[in-house]
């Protein structure tokens, strides 16, 4: 028993010294090198009591080492009890072959071997210059500290900052309060920054704005990084790229300075504070050189104004300048003329008409007027009724005015039987006095010839019902803001001229050019699936353009439009707003208009183009060019007596509270009258009906195609459930 317990107590004692050697090995070891300053040269060396106690006294040349530190000044007081000398004069500390550190004056610590630096402070490592009034070094961890403000200089980039710290061994600056990075490219201002000497990268801690120096536009973050070398940016955080006009904002954003592209994922808001606009979506990119943007993935479109605002929708929104406007702009200001003589008693006229004595001045007029072209509906080709053959379906009546003068067949109720016998083709022409005597001003004196009323073509009103056509009793409407029809007793041709408040008209006009340069020069497209909402328009298609400058909407490929009971298709439809009015609505090849009358009978209108004109939000004027069929209801007091199918080359429809008030027919229509007994389903529409209210956008959470809004309902999809938990469940 004895052995065994001598056994164990000399095994326990070797454990015990095993254990003794493996942990004070893993201790930090003192350090065998020589740890105390050593003096390498002095030109005076002098110690004195009543000066400074414990204290050797160097000058002239004084040259000092400790393990890998050299330093040098001018004079200095060597403490050999505490390892500390305080040097003075062109002070200058080498390490290593890199490390230099200048300044007026230094303590330095050789325990710690911490160096604090006073005067004209300069740090030189590498590539960087670091320049301050005090700095802490420590030269065991190769780290400085100011907080005296200091200026960091390397081969492209000047930074500036409060409070500063650098790590030699990352090549890692980290900057508060103040901090200024300037570059050839760019300014930054930021609250705090890590900067990397090395890489030349900045890492954005905090609010940060990085302006260009070349060209207008600034950088927004509050995380992310950004290499001064590449001018290649990734933000993470709160990042925006603010230009002039637009602003890109998302989660992330991807940004390249040279190439001027940002590009942003999640939360995207594209931005346009000229035009009052906002596109959001999932992923956006914008140029600032070419000022184009891009943004795909739940795209949304949305104009704000005070009234209301559009939303649209489609796969992808793209903005782009509109280069090509100016050219034209100064095209169509260069064509605008503006005689001045004034007619008598006509004010509103006083600047576009000339004097009916002068015939020369009319034809050149005429030919001038031919070319006149208002800024708000250039490229619109809205055609003028031919006059030949013109037949109006108003019993004899006379017809009610309507919004566009330019559609009303002149009034002969007042012509003399020798003015009379000018009418030909459903136009009038009215003599002068002159003409009278036997000299006809007019417009083209070459084609006049004396007519006498048994060539007349008149309407043929046989085939249309009294009750249909009736005298607008409210007050007519005047299209003052769009067209005017000049007074046919003092030029016999009808020209349409673009007046505005006459009085301001042509100066407005003519300073066109100085107006586009004020307003913005940009186009938003659409593409694939497009659907917008606005109260009072809505409409659908695949693919859309907008102008800003005259709030212009072009829809192509299978558009469809809504505005109030009326529904408009083609294969291209331009929607050209006016202020005040009126709204134009341009549909080419192919044009259909349905109105609602109820649930089952829809009044239809078709033909090559068609043109309506909307006031107030309400559509008061229908102008078909090519192939015009129009069917329509015919009621009397809320009974149904028949419909009414004609046809004619040309067709002008004025609606009165969204019904068929009147028509007028170019020439004499073809059709018939079917009473409400005998009207059959295929009666009641003409070839390519198609009525589309259930793809119509009911509100602004409406623009969705439905596929999109049934995934966001249903969320994420699921697997079904096995039959085992069938049977659980049930």
């Amino acid at each position: 028993m004895r052995i065994r317990k001598s056994g164990y107590s000399l095994l326990a004692s070797l454990l015990m010294i095993v254990a003794f050697h493996v942990v004070s090995g893993s201790l930090p070891q003192p350090d065998s090198r020589k740890k105390r300053i050593e003096i390498l040269n002095s030109d005076l060396y002098t110690y004195d009591v009543r000066i400074i106690a414990n204290a050797d006294r160097l000058i002239g040349n004084v040259e000092l080492s400790h393990n890998n530190v050299l330093l040098y000044c001018d004079s200095a007081y060597s403490y050999k009890d505490s390892n500390m000398v305080d040097a003075f004069g062109h002070v200058h500390i080498v390490q290593g072959d890199t490390l230099n550190l200048y300044g007026d004056r230094i303590k330095y610590d050789g325990n710690s071997k911490i160096a604090r630096v006073k005067g004209h402070v300069k740090l030189v490592n590498k590539s960087i210059v670091l320049t301050t009034d005090e700095l802490i070094f420590d030269l065991k961890a190769n780290v400085g500290n100011y907080q005296t403000w200091g200026t960091i200089v390397d081969t492209a980039n000047v930074l500036v900052s409060k409070i500063g710290r650098y790590y030699s061994n990352e090549d890692l600056f980290f900057f508060k309060d103040s901090v200024k990075v300037t570059n050839k490219d760019f300014i930054l201002t930021a609250d705090t920054l890590k900067y990397n000497s090395k890489t030349e990268r900045v890492f954005i801690v905090g609010p940060t704005h990085i302006v260009g120096t070349t060209r207008q536009g600034t950088l927004y973050s509050e995380k992310g990084w950004y290499d001064t070398r590449t001018n290649i940016a990734e933000l993470y955080k709160a990042s925006k790229i603010i230009g002039k006009e637009q602003s890109l904002q998302g989660d992330t954003i991807f940004y390249s300075r040279s190439a001027g592209t940002g590009r942003a994922r999640s939360r995207v808001l594209l931005s346009d504070t000229t035009n009052h606009i906002g596109i959001t979506g999932r992923n956006g990119i914008y140029n600032e050189k070419t000022k184009i943007a891009f943004v795909t993935d739940s795209a949304v479109f949305m104009q704000f104004s005070p009234k209301d605002t559009l939303f649209l929708h489609a796969d992808t929104l793209k903005s782009i300048p509109d280069l090509a406007k100016k050219e034209v702009a100064k095209k169509s200001a260069g064509k605008i003329v503006a005689p001045t003589k004034p007619v008598k008693g006509k004010p509103d006229m006083a600047r576009s008409v000339p004097a009916k004595s002068d015939t020369t001045k009319i034809k050149s007029f005429k030919k001038e007027a031919a070319v006149i072209q208002h800024p708000l509906v250039e490229d619109s080709a809205v055609p003028v009724p031919d006059p030949k053959g013109m037949t109006e379906s108003t019993n004899g009546k006379k017809p009610a005015a309507t919004p566009d003068s330019r559609l009303a067949p002149p009034d002969t109720s007042k012509a003399s039987p020798g003015e009379k016998s000018k009418v030909s083709s459903g136009r009038t022409r009215r003599r002068s006095s002159r003409a009278r005597a036997g000299k006809v001003s007019t417009a083209d004196t070459s084609n006049v010839s004396a007519t006498d009323t048994s060539k007349v073509s008149l309407p043929d009103t046989s085939k249309v019902p009294a009750k249909m056509v009736r005298e607008v009793k409210e007050k007519p409407v005047i299209l003052d803001s769009l067209y005017t029809v000049l007074d046919t007793a003092k030029v016999s041709s009808r020209i349409s001229i673009p007046v505005k408040d006459n009085s301001a008209v042509i100066d407005s006009l003519a300073t066109a050019s100085d107006t586009l340069k004020k307003k913005d020069d940009k186009i938003f497209m659409a593409y694939h699936r497009v659907r917008f909402y606005k109260k009072d328009l809505q409409g659908i298609c695949d693919s859309l353009s907008y102008q800003m400058k005259d709030s212009v909407m072009r829809l192509f490929n299978d558009p469809v439009l809504w505005s109030e009971v009326h529904q408009m298709t083609a294969e291209r439809i331009e929607y050209r707003p006016h202020h005040p009015g009126p709204d134009i609505a341009r549909l080419d090849n192919n044009g259909f208009i349905i109105s609602r009358e109820d649930s089952i009978k829809y009044n239809q209108i078709s033909g090559k183009v068609l043109i309506g004109y909307i006031f107030n939000n309400a559509l008061k004027t229908i102008e078909v060019n090519g192939n015009a069929v129009t069917l329509y209801y015919l009621k009397s007091k809320d009974r149904y007596s028949g419909m009414n199918k004609l046809e004619s080359s040309k067709i002008n429809v004025y609606l009165l509270n969204s019904k068929i008030d009147s028509i007028t027919f170019f020439p004499k229509p073809e059709g018939k009258t079917i009473p409400m007994k005998e009207l059959t389903t295929e009666d009641a529409t003409l070839k390519g009906f198609q009525w589309r209210e259930s793809e119509k956008p009911k509100d602004r959470f409406d623009i969705f195609p439905l596929e999109e809004k049934r995934k966001k309902i249903a969320g994420p999809e699921k697997k079904p459930a096995s039959k085992k938990q069938e049977k659980t469940i049930l």
